[in-house]
């Protein structure tokens, strides 16, 4: 079956409103290449023929599942 890979990032910044209080903003981006593929994770056996136990029989992908789609999260704290 075929290698998948996922891309997350994240992004912060930090931001004092005054001497006893800061800010915090960050961006996650999950599934940043909004990759849709199927992600195949099981086989199948097929007979190539009419008759059931008759060879050759052949292996196809036939499970699988897909990654959740591109998804942007922005999150702010204060802390004082």
């Amino acid at each position: 079956m075929p290698s998948t890979t996922q891309v997350t990032m994240f992004a912060s910044y930090d931001y004092r409103i005054s001497q006893k209080m800061r800010a915090r903003f960050q961006l996650n981006v999950a599934n940043l290449t909004d990759d849709d593929r199927p992600q195949w994770s099981g086989y199948g056996t097929l007979a190539a023929n009419a008759l059931l136990n008759g060879n050759p029989r052949k292996q196809v992908l036939s499970t699988f599942t897909q990654f959740d789609p591109r998804k942007f999260t922005l999150t702010t704290s204060v802390n004082f």
